[in-house]
């Protein structure tokens, strides 16, 4: 295992840790159902650092590891899915250091998570193309699920937390799949 992959196992785990930190913090307020997971990290909100900064960081990590990972993908359909995921980790980072309440939140935060999906898709149809079909199809019927899940919980709640959280774990999930094919082809 490489520095880049022991970074990259971080990367979820701080974000996520942030987002647990900031719902106990603010628990007496916040709710799934009713509030995005932004909403603690509203410009002016009392804590807002502990989910902006861990966004900030978190991205960041993941940023490192996506970009490592671009030179072993099996054709230019993986490689253009790749390019694309490591744009959609910048604009991670750029939802914490554009927090609700300005006026770029919306963009970012729409933007990781659409390309975020997209690029993950792209990035599975090619390493299914590429004969790596436990991986690409991991990563395929993974998006595809969040996709499902994401818009039966949007269409179920007023607040978008729910949808967010499922958003964030299966893209987690899809790059802990990319980090583990990563280890194995060292």
């Amino acid at each position: 295992m490489k520095n880049n992959d022991l970074i990259g196992i971080f990367g979820p785990i701080v974000a996520f840790s942030g987002v647990l930190v900031s719902i106990f913090i603010n628990r007496s307020w916040w709710s799934f159902t009713n509030n995005a997971i932004s909403d603690m990290g509203r410009l002016g909100q009392p804590n807002n650092y502990v989910l902006d900064l861990s966004l900030i960081v978190g991205g960041a990590l993941m940023f490192y590891f996506a970009i490592s990972i671009r030179r072993n993908m099996p054709n230019i359909i993986s490689y253009i899915g790749e390019y694309l995921f490591v744009i959609s980790l910048f604009f991670l980072i750029l939802i914490g250091a554009f927090p609700e309440g300005t006026y770029m939140h919306g963009i970012v935060s729409r933007a990781f998570f659409y390309l975020g999906t997209v690029a993950l898709l792209i990035m599975g149809s090619g390493l299914i193309m590429g004969k790596e079909v436990h991986y690409g199809l991991t990563i395929v019927l993974t998006m595809i699920i969040a996709v499902i899940l994401g818009l039966i919980t949007l269409s179920m709640f007023s607040g978008i937390a729910i949808p967010e959280l499922v958003g964030g774990l299966t893209i987690s999930f899809s790059y802990y799949t990319l980090l583990w094919r990563d280890v194995q082809h060292k």
